[in-house]
């Protein structure tokens, strides 16, 4: 019998977890009566995929691991009888039988179960279309049938999980900064005014222009634009740029003894507003106030965070609504989540994501389609929620691991 295309593992896996076998009378194929008391733990390290399963085997209990397979052939394939991680494995669990036992690493026999007559060919064939289908969400087309008693929830979590790995970003930052969180916001800071292409760039000059120095000259704006001048390497010398900061730079260069950054900033497909000789004067102007600035990041203050950012100057043009709305999305809204983790702060955590639903979704291409779908956005916690489903789920099919999926497939 040949394996239905689209099958794997990871639909087995699902299967079994959730005990979704039609109900008979289940034997091994060596003729042993089995009743499955608990299918397990899945296991995401490595060893067998189910820990801590209660398998009754002609009457007799057995408690360890299950190991799941397309063919039973696979457990000699993947050199498992050799493995003593799958001495305890009581049962070996397989869609198709192919005449193959398996036997654990001291020549013990393990029965094998044959999945295969008790799967509903309908979920198979669900699972097929998920698979298959060139839909921006695979399960669109159920979407009016599971309703937003699935949907929503769901994705509440996908907000929480895109700002646990912005938090784990912040986290690795923390670790370069000897914990100084002052040092860490400069840096997310200074990489979101990339705006995307530039955020290595800018990552790159916040250790060309240390955090000490920000904070040294941070209220003598003629210094601290210098530095950033000087140091990006974004002006040539006879520039308006480099004629009115090239003495200061120079002295303050030889004064901290600094080595000119060689960054390869990108203009490519970049709009003239996002170039990082505009950007670069931008970043300038807001770390001027830099103790404001940060006093107020770490209190959430939204409205205080758009004044600052609008506040005009003759020293660079304003950021404007889109520039302002991506960096209180990117930066502003994570290092306060990251902020109130860190101390374990409720009312702050509360907070920092009460902070992406003021803010208006974002809109482009993925979200329209979404949208289209079925799934609408009302503000920026729900397409940053979209975005992540789409990125870490829905390109990835990885459909029984979402509770949208997993809904189409019970359906």
């Amino acid at each position: 019998m040949a394996l239905p295309e689209t099958l794997d593992e990871a639909l087995l896996q699902y299967i079994w977890q959730q005990r979704l076998l039609k109900t008979g009378s289940y034997s091994s194929i060596e003729g042993q009566t089995l009743k499955i008391l608990n299918p397990g733990e899945l296991n995401t390290h490595a060893g067998p995929d189910f820990l801590d399963a209660r398998i009754e085997i002609d009457g007799q209990l057995w408690a360890g691991s299950v190991e799941l397979h397309l063919n039973a052939k696979d457990w000699n394939t993947h050199g498992h009888q050799h493995d003593p991680a799958y001495s305890n494995t009581v049962l070996h669990v397989v869609y198709e039988n192919g005449g193959k036992s398996a036997v654990r690493n001291d020549g013990s026999f393990i029965p094998v179960f044959e999945l295969h007559p008790f799967i509903d060919e309908h979920l198979i064939e669900r699972y097929r279309y998920l698979m298959d289908t060139r839909e921006v969400m695979p399960c669109s087309a159920f979407l009016p049938k599971i309703g937003k008693k699935v949907v929503l929830p769901w994705l509440d979590r996908m907000m929480i999980e895109k700002l646990e790995l912005k938090n784990e970003s912040i986290a690795n930052i923390l670790k370069q900064t000897a914990n100084d969180w002052q040092a860490a916001f400069y840096q997310l800071l200074a990489r979101g005014f990339g705006f995307g292409l530039n955020g290595e760039m800018y990552e790159q000059l916040t250790k060309a222009v240390p955090f000490e120095l920000v904070k040294k000259y941070q209220a003598t704006s003629e210094n601290l634009v210098a530095l950033f001048v000087g140091q990006s390497g974004l002006y040539e010398k006879g520039s308006p740029q480099m004629d009115k900061n090239s003495a200061t730079y120079e002295f303050l260069k030889h004064k901290h003894g600094l080595n000119s950054a060689a960054i390869n900033w990108s203009f490519f497909r970049t709009r003239p507003s996002n170039f990082p000789s505009v950007t670069l004067l931008q970043l300038a102007k807001l770390l001027i106030d830099f103790d404001i600035l940060y006093h107020v990041a770490s209190t959430g203050d939204i409205e205080m965070m758009k004044k600052l950012m609008a506040k005009k100057t003759k020293l660079a043009t304003p950021l404007g609504k889109a520039k302002t709305e991506s960096l209180l999305l990117n930066v502003f809204a994570p290092f306060l989540y990251a902020l109130a983790k860190y101390k374990n702060d409720t009312l702050l955590l509360e907070k920092a994501t009460d902070f992406l639903q003021q803010l208006p979704p974002e809109n482009n291409s993925i979200i329209r389609r979404m949208n289209a779908s079925g799934i609408a956005s009302a503000n920026a916690a729900d397409s940053q929620a979209m975005l992540h489903l789409h990125k870490n789920y829905c390109q990835k099919r990885l459909c029984v691991n979402c509770s949208i999926g997993r809904a189409c497939l019970k359906y």
